[in-house]
């Protein structure tokens, strides 16, 4: 809204103004002389202005490059750096790791050494109980057929 008011109060200066003149007691070549060093004038203030304008702008876009590119390398080297420091921690990691799979390696090992020499023992133990317990034996006074090939013989007592 303040705008706006501004711009009705420059445009309203400026028809105030040109109106005045064209309404002003002087000849039309006095009034056209004096139109025309005023906008001599006015033309010459608007082309300083809009130079310090542009020279304003060359300046603060000047310093603008140096501090964008500093803080574009300030930017660049907390990425490095922060890479470095993850890189680190994963070789850490990583070692650590290592280190615990070596350790479980050594006890994974060590149990199935132990759980192979129980198992071995167990079954000595089972061997020598089955020995043990059984009775000698005498050797089959006859080979058993175990083909069943072999037609029946005749028992002598029985007859058969």
């Amino acid at each position: 809204m303040g705008q706006k008011l501004l711009g009705g109060f420059i445009v309203g200066g400026i028809v105030g103004a040109v109106a005045g003149i064209l309404y002003a007691p002087r000849s039309g070549a006095e009034t056209r002389a004096l139109l025309a060093d005023k906008v001599d004038e006015y033309w010459g203030e608007g082309r300083d202005l809009y130079e310090r304008g542009v020279q304003n702008m060359n300046d603060r876009a000047a310093d603008f490059v140096p501090a964008a590119a500093m803080k574009s390398d300030e930017l660049r080297e907390k990425i490095d750096a922060a890479r470095e420091r993850i890189a680190t921690q994963v070789a850490k990691n990583a070692a650590a790791a290592c280190d615990t799979m070596a350790d479980a390696e050594d006890v994974v090992v060590d149990a199935a050494v132990n759980v192979g020499a129980a198992a071995y023992d167990h079954v000595e133990a089972a061997v020598a109980g089955v020995a043990a317990a059984t009775p000698p034996t005498e050797p089959a006074a006859e080979p058993v057929d175990t083909k069943g090939d072999a037609a029946p013989q005749a028992d002598p007592e029985s007859g058969r």
